[in-house]
């Protein structure tokens, strides 16, 4: 079934792979969640919202074995938060899966922006099962270490929780 678009303003496409047709931001805003583990209990989440060529926020959350929490804040240039809106029209064709780690990072990546909503944690929409490449995998991993890179050179500011 098509999707309806909620603003008519707005292009929707039909998702591949695990992605799924929604408006989860805001007008040309991304959403991107990095959790560890991918399944579980988050010990480790970076979420990260932003419009491209507009500044963005990073805000990430570490829980330790014994429960204390602590988040650190920081914000993205607009170039960064383009780079990383150029990431999720890659990934949102690839496969996921919601039994296993079909990328062998036990990492979850979710993205979304006002057309697609994706998740290598989730049930693949498609319906068929396809092999992950080596070359797909080498690209989740890539994104994910660019996006963990980008965090970790600006989320710094301690945050109160």
């Amino acid at each position: 079934m098509p999707a309806t678009n909620p603003n008519p303003g707005q292009r929707l496409r039909e998702p591949a792979g695990g992605a799924s047709t929604v408006n989860p931001t805001a007008s040309g805003e991304i959403s991107i969640t990095v959790k560890k583990p991918l399944k579980g209990t988050a010990t480790y989440t970076a979420q990260i919202t932003g419009s491209p060529n507009r500044s963005g926020n990073i805000v990430v959350t570490e829980k330790s074995s014994e429960g204390a929490q602590t988040q650190k804040q920081g914000a993205l240039k607009g170039d960064d938060v383009s780079t990383l809106a150029a990431l999720i029209e890659d990934l949102v064709s690839y496969p996921s899966s919601d039994s296993e780690d079909i990328y062998g990072l036990d990492t979850e990546l979710s993205l979304a922006n006002p057309e697609v909503q994706w998740s290598n944690g989730e049930a693949d929409t498609s319906g068929t099962v396809r092999e992950i490449t080596d070359e797909s995998k080498e690209t989740f991993k890539e994104a994910v270490d660019t996006i963990l890179g980008l965090v970790r050179r600006h989320a710094k500011q301690d945050r109160a929780l």
